[in-house]
């Protein structure tokens, strides 16, 4: 990137001109603003940056925009905050480009898209016209060539109760036409010719018993096989999923499912197109049912097994299964329209029928195991797409019940509609799981549809069986009477049913509210700010789990952290900080990075890495009165689940109770019991910075680039577990002294030491040279080090501990990461401390947890490999595109193995 006042060409992630230290821009292409490298909003109309404009934040491979996880595309930014994408949600195979579409979803938008578009179109059309009948009748194929067919069944409607066609009469001619040898499929094929020619009546030869007579039957407005069944019923589905495979295809193309479920999708609307159907192209029609159908049935099947990846559900039973079922269905149509009653067909004919219900359990299932093997974020998705397929499958499902149980009524064209309207649940449920899921909340949805479905599939049982009895032996009144007394018990009935689904269905959503309600209640009683702090960090650590939480609170003229909790070195924030000045204007929590996006322009340098060392997702205000007095800072999820916006009610809620309570407490106490915890907090100065100051020179300020090496003990909380207080305190002591001399011969500085863990940079506040080198010198030393020191035996007459002979040398993790960083003096209440903060820290952290999974001593990312040289990192061993927790894309990793 080139820098604006010397144009001097600097690497793409720097922020500051290497040459210069002016600040880099990024100008944005629709209202040419300019704006620092890394934001993803212009400061200007607000607008989104381009990929190409982002080089210190580049966003992840895998997803077209950001507030999503790696498993799922998103179509739309996230409310609360970025989700962290599980390693086992990353896809294993390269995302292709984004915005760029394969020639297999250029087949899809030239070929299904169209047609289905046609189709709606053409429907509008002949509804609108009045073209769409049917024959209130069904015929079974005729036995032989020379025999013909038999009415089979007659649908219930005042054209075909006024008919004298009845059950098994043989139909001789169709308008004059022979219909001889003829099986159900040819017959419909012949209406609908009849039909097409404007004919809105049959005139038909039937023979019943021995008499012949010809007679005419009226067609129907109906569509598929219900009369009374609206043409425009099936349209909001089709419309639906044309709009979701459209969505799918140009804007979440990096999704490994966006083909596969936009052609099922696209399969599945264009068999449920009234044009697509008799009377208008019966052929298709039957193209439809028997192939078109079980295709799509299968695809979606398959999509719901691999809904997310790297579960690998999609085995050969699973195929076995799918396409079974596919046969089976495509058997029973063919028993249906082409076979005649005898041999298989009629085998085929009862229990084919099964086939339907059967893909829907399977996919329900297949949806139900993935759901169990999702981490949270997946499972949150998962849900929208098990309600979707739920709401759009129960009135179908009602419907089938009522032909089962009696046949259908004069009002089950009414019920098909309402199935058929239904329907477009799925494919908004498949829109939402990816991309609006963050948005809404679906456990209160789904809990409430549920008891009411079960109480209402409830009540009809009761009614269908109880309600004929009561009617023969009562009046009409009496009826009446009877319904609304059982809807007066379904509803309150409602109340008891629910609670228990919410137990069984969402136990963590229950917990949670629990768990915050008995919060409130707790912070009634605080009866200072230490217990107050102590209680509000324990809960919300407990029952949010976040990766870190701090709590601040002011003390003069800066905010002081008072409480922390994970690993973090927490600077603090000046009272006149563009933070503290948004948090002074908020009583609800604060999602940080919507926020900070919009705040790009206005905040400092400082403050950025800072927002960026502590990865903060959600601040929440507390005030005294109209007075900001503290606030806590929560990191991402530790499971990689969002902040939803029941979390978010609820930490408005606490912020409000703890701003209550704060008024009840002495302001001056909480300022000398921040102050208390500042001096616990202190810190030794770094040797190389206690130098600087001894000689005059003034320590600057700034990015630049370090080398950040972290040590942490392993099994540090069994080893403190079982033994006293003195004999840790004196191994940790070897382990300190021994470290630090270490850093200090290879020119680094030791930031902090915190419990079992050491923060070390190399390359400030003095350059050295090849830093990188030094630093992994550094960490192979230590691991030697610690080989050679080992634990103290336990003495014998300690309580309740046996003495170890042999101890077991203590071993440590080293993670060690080159990068830019914010270096220099963060202030703090009464003095100033000096620190490393930046993304590269966060590197050097997570590449130290990772050396546990890698089974290393030593983890360091591919710039200190490089630069180190091969002869000092000889024995490292690389692992190409390891996803790490919290970044967003994969980084290559060089690990010294134990």
């Amino acid at each position: 990137m080139h820098c604006p006042s010397c144009n001097h060409d600097n690497r793409p992630e720097r922020r500051f001109c290497a040459e210069c230290g002016a600040a880099l821009v990024a100008p944005c292409a629709a209202c040419g603003a300019s704006n620092e490298p890394g934001e993803k909003f212009c400061g200007g109309c607000g607008g989104r940056l381009s990929p190409a404009l982002l080089p210190a934040a580049p966003q992840p491979a895998a997803l077209p925009l950001t507030g999503a996880p790696a498993a799922l595309p998103a179509l739309a930014p996230s409310v609360a905050t970025t989700s962290r994408p599980s390693p086992a949600a990353v896809a294993p195979t390269p995302p292709r480009p984004r915005h760029r579409l394969a020639a297999v979803d250029w087949l899809l938008l030239g070929t299904l898209l169209p047609v289905c578009v046609f189709g709606v179109v053409m429907t509008v059309v002949h509804g609108i016209r009045g073209d769409f009948v049917i024959a209130p009748f069904f015929v079974s194929s005729a036995p032989g060539e020379q025999a013909y067919p038999v009415v089979k069944r007659t649908l219930s409607s005042p054209s075909a109760e006024a008919s004298p066609l009845a059950v098994g009469d043989r139909l001789l001619r169709l308008e004059g036409s022979d219909l001889r040898g003829v099986s159900n499929a040819g017959f419909i094929l012949r209406w609908s010719h009849a039909a097409q020619a404007g004919t809105r009546s049959l005139l038909l030869t039937i023979e019943h018993g021995s008499v012949r007579s010809d007679i005419r039957v009226l067609l129907v407005p109906g569509y598929g096989t219900v009369v009374g069944n609206p043409w425009w019923a099936p349209l909001p589905f089709i419309v639906g999923s044309v709009g979701t495979a459209l969505l799918l295809l140009v804007r979440a193309t990096h999704w490994h499912l966006a083909w596969r479920f936009s052609a099922a999708i696209l399969l599945t609307a264009f068999a449920s197109t009234p044009y697509f159907a008799e009377p208008t192209a019966p052929w298709v029609k039957l193209m439809d049912i028997v192939l078109v159908l079980p295709l799509a049935l299968v695809l979606t099947l398959w999509n719901a097994n691999e809904f997310l990846p790297g579960l690998r559900l999609w085995g050969r039973g699973q195929r076995a299964l799918a396409w079974t079922l596919a046969l089976l269905q495509s058997a029973w149509v063919a028993a249906i329209f082409w076979l005649p009653d005898k041999g298989p067909a009629p085998i085929l004919r009862q229990w084919g029928g099964l086939t339907l219900p059967g893909f829907f359990i399977a996919i329900l299932v297949a949806l139900t195991r993935v759901y169990q093997r999702a981490d949270p974020l997946g499972r949150r998705q998962i849900k929208w797409v098990v309600y979707g397929f739920y709401v759009g499958l129960l009135p179908l499902g009602l419907y089938q019940a009522l032909s089962a149980l009696g046949g259908i009524p004069e009002w089950g064209g009414g019920l098909a509609a309402v199935g058929s309207i239904a329907l477009v649940a799925i494919p908004l449920g498949v829109l939402v799981s990816v991309a609006f899921y963050q948005f809404l909340d679906i456990d209160r949805l789904f809990s409430a549809t549920l008891s009411y479905s079960v109480l209402a599939i409830v009540g009809l049982a009761l009614v269908l069986g109880v309600m004929p009895t009561a009617s023969q032996a009562a009046s009409d009144a009496f009826g009446l009477a009877l319904a609304l007394a059982l809807a007066a018990v379904v509803v309150p009935a409602q109340r008891f049913v629910r609670p228990r689904i919410d137990r069984l269905f969402f136990p963590q959503r229950v917990a949670l509210e629990q768990g915050f309600e008995h919060l409130l209640a707790a912070i009634s009683g605080c009866a200072n700010m230490q217990e107050l702090t102590r209680l509000v960090g324990e809960r919300l650590d407990a029952l949010l789990q976040p990766a870190a939480t701090v709590v601040y609170a002011r003390a003069g003229d800066v905010f002081t952290p008072l409480a922390v909790r994970g690993r973090t070195a927490p600077p603090a924030f000046a009272a006149q900080s563009t933070l503290i000045a948004a948090l002074q204007e908020r009583t609800m929590p604060l999602a940080a990075e919507r926020w900070t996006a919009r705040r790009s322009t206005s905040l400092t340098p400082f403050e950025r890495a800072a927002i960026e060392t502590l990865d903060v997702a959600v601040l929440v205000p507390f005030r005294r009165g109209p007075d900001l007095v503290a606030f806590s800072c929560l990191g991402p999820k530790r499971l990689g689940d969002i902040y939803t916006p029941t979390d978010l009610a609820w930490l408005g809620a606490v912020g409000g109770k703890v701003s209550d309570r704060l008024l009840a407490l002495d302001a001056t106490a909480m300022a000398e019991q921040a102050r208390a915890m500042q001096e616990a907090l202190r810190r030794y100065v770094p040797g190389a910075v206690a130098a600087r100051l001894a000689s005059g020179q003034d320590i600057e300020a700034g990015e630049r680039e370090v080398t950040v090496l972290f040590v942490d003990i392993r099994g540090y909380t069994g080893f403190s577990e079982a033994r006293q207080a003195e004999e840790i305190f004196h191994t940790v002591n070897r382990y300190t002294e021994m470290v630090s001399q270490v850093v200090r011969a290879h020119g680094g500085s030791v930031v902090e030491f915190h419990g079992d863990g050491l923060l070390a940079v190399f390359g400030a506040p003095d350059e050295i040279p090849m830093k990188e080198r030094a630093a992994v010198r550094v960490g192979c030393e230590i691991i030697a080090g610690m080989a050679t020191m080992a634990a103290p035996a336990r003495p014998p007459e300690a309580s309740g501990v046996r003495a170890a002979s042999n101890p077991a040398p203590l071993s440590v993790g080293v993670g060690i990461g080159t990068g830019p960083a914010f270096v220099g003096n963060i202030q703090s209440s009464d003095r100033f401390i000096w620190t490393v903060i930046g993304d590269t820290v966060n590197l050097a952290a997570r590449l130290q947890s990772m050396t546990r999974e890698l089974d290393a001593a030593v983890a360091i990312d591919d710039t200190t490999y490089r630069r180190a040289g091969r002869e000092t990192c000889a024995a490292f061993v690389r692992h190409a595109d390891l996803a790490i927790r919290g970044r967003a894309q994969p980084e290559t990793v060089h690990a010294l193995p134990l």
